[in-house]
C-alpha cells in the first residue's frame, strides 16, 4: 500500500452516509480500499497508511458505487529538493566558519610567507656577511703573503741561483727566507723556472696548487694573488710573483696557504665551525671533522648557495653553504660554517606553536561570534519557516510576528497577507462545496424518488446558471415529461382493460348462445322470433365493441405519440448532458492553463534562484562590503524556493481538480448511458404499443364481419325454417369466429394487464 500523507479538505460531512461498498482514493490510480461503516460519518477517518476527511457520494452519478475522496498526497511525491538542502542556519553557519577559516588559513599563510621572506633576506644577508668576513680574511692573508713577496724579488742570491739553475743554492737561500716568513698563514713557498716547472718548494713536494695562477703569472711582469686550484682539486691562497734578472723572466716565485689559519678565524669570529668542501664533496681542510662527519650533508652542486637547518643528536645547526671561485670565476669548492643554534630554534618553534595558538584561539572565538550573530539574525527567519510549515499542514489561522522594518519583517507580512488570503480563500471553497452538496443533496432525493417510482418530487429553480443549476433544469423538465406520459398511460390502460373485459364477456356470452342453437336447432324454427331480437342486440353490441376497438386504437396511437416525444426530451436530456461534458471539458482546459502559468512561475523562480547565487558570489568577492547584499541573495534564493514550493502546491490543487472534473465527465457520461438505455426503453414501448395498435386494428374487421354476420342473420330469420343445414353451418361458423375472438380479446386484455403493470408503480402529480 502506497503511504500517504494527510492535507485537510474544507468540505463537510453528510450525517446521514453509513454504507459499506468500494471506494477509489483520488490521486492513487489503480488502488482500490474497502471501506468501513461510519456511523455518523466522522470525519478523518484513518485506513491503514490513508487519512480521508470526507465521504461524497455522487449518486448522481451511480447508486451501486460510493466514492471516497481523500486529500491526500503520495510521500514518494513530495519535493525531493527541499528535503536535500540543508538548513538556512546550517548553510549560513557553514560559510561563517569557512569564512573565517580561509581567513585565518590566509593570515596564517601570509605569516609563513612573509616569515620566509624574512628568513630569506637574513639568510641572503647572512650569507653575504659570511662571504665579506671571508674573503676579507683571505684578502689579509694574501696581503702578508704579498709583503713577503719582496723577500724573493730583491735577494740577488736566490736570482743568481735561479739563473744559473743552482737548485742547492736556491734551496738554501729560499728555505732561509721560508723559516723566517713561514707562520699559520705562510705553509708553502714554491719557486718554477720560466716554462712553469717547479724546482723548488719547501715541503719538497715539486708541484703546485696554483697552477692557474702560475701560468698567468708567467705570462706577465706583475705579481698576481687568488685562489686557485690544482689538478687535484686542492685549494689554496696564493701570491705569484715573477723573479726578474736583468729585465728578463726567469722564473716564478708562489707563496700559498691552505686557508686553514683562514677557517680558524672565521670559526673564531662567531663561534661557529667551518669546513672546506672541495668539488668532489672531499673535507679539504676543517675545524671540527667529527662534526661534519655527523652532519651527513649531501654534495652540493656546484656554486650552489644557501643557508638552512640541520638536526643531530637533539641540537640544531645554521649552515652556511658559499661557493668559493678561482681566478677565472669558476666554482672550485665550498666553505660551510655551522652554528650551534639550538637554543634560538627552539625558541623559535615554541614561538610557532603559541602563534597557532593564537591564531587557533582567535578563530575559535570568531566562529563563536559568528555562530551567536546568525543565531540571533536567523530567529525570525525560523519562525517565519515554522508557521510556513503550519500553514502548509493545513493551520490557516498561523501569523507570525513582525518587528522592525528589515527584508526579514517585510517577508514576515508578505507572509501574514499570504495566510490571511488562503484562510479566506479556503472558507470561500468550503463555502462553495456546502452550496454544491446541498444542491446535489436535493437533486439526489428526488432522482431517488423517481427511480423508486414517486414521480411528484420537485427541484428547486435555483438563481445562480451553473452546471449544478443546467442539471436540475433537465431531470425538471425530464420529470415532468415523465409524469404527464406516466399518468396519460395510466388512463389508456384503464380504459382498454375495461374494453377488453366488456369484449371477452360478450364474445363468451355469443359462444354459449351458438352452442345453445347447435344444441335446440329443433326449437329454431319457435324462436325465430326470439333469435331475431337477439341478433339486432348482438348487431347493437358489436357496434359499440367496433366503436370500443377504434378508440383504444386512437388512444394507443396517442399513447405512442407520448413515447415518441418522451424519446425526444430523452435525447435533449442526452444534449445537455453533451454540453455539460463540454463545459467540463472547457474548466479542464482552463486548469491546463494554470499549469502552464505555475510552469512559468517556476521558470522565473528558477531564474532568480540563479541570480540570487550570482548576487552570493559576488558579495563574497566583495568581502565585508558585501554581507549585507549576500543575507539579500540569499533570503531572495529562499522566498524563490518558497515560490517554488507554493507554485508545487497550486499545481497539486489544479491536478485534483483535473481529476475532479475528469469524474465528472466519467459520471455525465455514464448517466447519459442510463438515459440511452432510457430511450431504448422507451422505444421498446412504443414498438409493444405498436402491436397492440395492430392487434387492435386486426379486430376491427373481425368484429366487422360479426356485425355483417347478425345483420344476415338478423334478415334470414325468416328463412331458417327453410334452411337449417345452412343455419347449421352458420351457427358452426359463428362458434368458430367467438372462439377467435374470445383470444384476440385475451390477448388484448392481457396486453392492457401488463401495461397497467407496468405503470402501477408510478405515482404521479396531482395535475388536475
Amino acid at each position: 500500500m502506497t503511504k500517504l500523507k494527510e492535507i485537510p479538505c474544507p468540505l463537510p460531512v453528510p450525517p446521514s452516509w453509513n454504507k459499506r461498498q468500494s471506494f477509489v482514493i483520488l490521486g492513487v490510480p489503480e488502488q482500490r480500499y474497502s471501506a468501513p461503516s461510519y456511523p455518523g460519518a466522522a470525519p478523518k477517518k484513518s485506513l491503514g497508511s490513508v487519512h480521508c476527511s470526507f465521504f461524497f457520494p455522487p449518486s448522481y452519478i451511480s447508486t451501486h458505487h460510493w466514492h471516497l475522496f481523500c486529500c491526500v498526497t503520495p510521500d514518494d511525491e513530495q519535493p525531493k529538493e527541499l528535503e536535500a538542502l540543508m538548513k538556512l542556519r546550517t548553510r549560513f553557519s557553514l560559510l561563517a566558519v569557512g569564512a573565517a577559516v580561509i581567513t585565518a588559513a590566509i593570515v596564517f599563510l601570509a605569516g609563513l610567507a612573509i616569515q620566509g621572506a624574512m628568513v630569506d633576506r637574513f639568510a641572503q644577508a647572512y650569507l653575504r656577511d659570511k662571504e665579506v668576513l671571508w674573503n676579507k680574511i683571505v684578502s689579509t692573508h694574501l696581503s702578508r703573503m704579498a709583503l713577503a713577496a719582496p723577500n724573493l724579488t730583491r735577494d740577488d742570491g736566490i736570482l743568481q741561483a735561479l739563473q744559473d739553475g743552482d737548485t742547492a743554492m736556491l734551496a738554501a737561500s729560499v728555505d732561509d727566507i721560508f723559516d723566517l716568513l713561514g707562520d699559520e698563514v705562510l705553509t708553502r713557498i714554491a719557486i718554477s723556472d720560466p716554462r712553469g716547472r717547479i724546482i723548488y718548494a719547501s715541503d719538497h713536494h715539486l708541484a703546485t696548487n696554483a697552477e692557474n695562477l702560475l701560468r698567468r703569472a708567467l705570462e706577465g711582469t706583475e705579481a698576481l694573488r687568488g685562489m686557485d686550484a690544482g689538478e687535484k682539486g686542492e685549494i689554496v691562497a696564493a701570491v705569484a710573483v715573477p723573479l726578474m734578472f736583468k729585465g728578463q723572466l726567469i722564473g716564478v716565485g708562489i707563496f700559498e696557504s691552505d686557508l686553514q689559519e683562514a677557517l680558524r678565524e672565521l670559526a673564531e669570529s662567531d663561534g661557529s665551525s667551518a669546513f672546506l668542501l672541495l668539488a668532489n664533496g672531499r673535507v679539504a681542510r676543517s675545524t671540527e671533522a667529527g662534526l661534519f662527519d655527523r652532519l651527513e650533508l649531501e654534495p652540493p652542486a656546484p656554486g650552489e648557495r644557501r643557508l638552512f637547518d640541520k638536526g643531530v643528536e637533539g641540537r640544531y645547526f645554521s649552515l652556511a653553504l658559499l661557493p668559493l671561485k678561482d681566478l677565472e670565476g669558476r666554482p672550485v669548492a665550498h666553505l660551510v660554517t655551522a652554528f650551534d643554534d639550538t637554543e634560538a630554534i627552539q625558541h623559535q618553534h615554541r614561538l610557532e606553536l603559541a602563534t597557532a595558538f593564537a591564531i587557533a584561539l582567535g578563530l575559535g572565538l570568531a566562529i563563536w561570534g559568528l555562530l551567536r550573530y546568525l543565531r540571533q539574525a536567523l530567529a525570525p527567519l525560523d519562525a517565519l519557516a515554522e508557521s510556513a510549515e503550519r500553514l502548509g499542514a493545513g493551520e490557516t489561522g498561523v501569523r507570525v510576528e513582525v518587528r522592525g522594518d528589515d527584508e526579514v519583517a517585510t517577508v514576515g507580512r508578505a507572509f501574514n497577507q499570504m495566510a490571511q488570503k488562503v484562510e479566506d480563500l479556503i472558507e470561500a471553497e468550503r463555502q462553495r462545496a456546502e452550496d454544491i452538496t446541498g444542491k446535489v443533496e436535493l437533486i439526489e432525493e428526488v432522482v431517488e424518488m423517481a427511480a423508486n417510482g414517486d414521480l411528484t418530487g420537485e427541484i428547486m429553480i435555483y438563481r445562480d446558471q451553473d452546471v449544478i443549476a443546467e442539471l436540475a433544469d433537465g431531470i425538471r423538465t425530464m420529470l415532468q415529461s415523465l409524469n404527464n406520459l406516466v399518468a396519460r398511460i395510466q388512463q389508456s390502460g384503464i380504459q382498454v382493460t375495461s374494453s377488453a373485459t366488456e369484449i371477452a364477456a360478450t364474445a363468451k356470452q355469443q359462444e354459449a348462445t351458438a352452442a345453445e342453437q347447435a344444441a335446440t336447432t329443433h326449437q329454431i324454427r319457435a324462436t325465430v322470433t326470439e333469435i331475431s331480437a337477439t341478433a339486432k342486440e348482438l348487431v347493437n353490441t358489436m357496434n359499440e365493441v367496433t366503436d370500443v376497438a377504434i378508440r383504444t386504437s386512437e388512444q394507443a396511437n396517442q399513447g405512442r405519440s407520448s413515447l415518441d416525444r418522451m424519446g425526444e426530451t430523452m435525447e435533449h436530456m442526452m444534449e445537455a448532458t453533451g454540453n455539460i461534458n463540454a463545459k467540463l471539458a472547457v474548466l479542464s482546459e482552463k486548469a491546463a492553463n494554470i499549469n502552464t502559468v505555475v510552469t512559468t512561475i517556476n521558470k522565473i523562480s528558477d531564474q532568480t534562484n540563479l541570480l540570487s547565487l550570482n548576487a552570493a558570489i559576488e558579495a563574497e568577492k566583495a568581502g565585508e562590503y558585501g554581507v549585507g547584499f549576500a543575507v539579500v541573495a540569499t533570503e531572495i534564493r529562499r522566498l524563490a524556493d518558497q515560490t517554488a514550493v507554493a507554485t508545487w502546491d497550486i499545481e497539486q490543487m489544479v491536478k485534483e481538480m483535473q481529476s475532479a472534473v475528469s469524474a465528472g465527465v466519467m459520471g455525465m457520461e455514464k448517466f447519459s448511458t442510463e438515459v440511452r438505455q432510457g430511450v431504448e426503453d422507451v422505444r421498446q414501448v412504443g414498438a409493444q404499443l405498436a402491436q397492440i395498435i395492430e392487434q387492435v386494428e386486426n379486430l376491427i374487421p373481425r368484429f366487422e364481419e360479426v356485425h355483417e354476420g347478425m345483420q344476415s342473420q338478423a334478415q334470414g330469420a325468416h328463412q331458417i325454417s327453410d334452411a337449417m343445414v345452412q343455419l347449421a353451418e352458420s351457427a358452426q361458423q359463428t362458434a368458430e369466429s367467438l372462439r377467435q375472438s374470445n383470444g384476440a380479446i385475451q390477448q388484448l386484455n392481457d396486453a392492457a394487464r401488463q401495461l397497467q403493470d407496468g405503470i402501477s408503480h408510478f405515482k404521479v402529480a396531482n395535475t388536475g
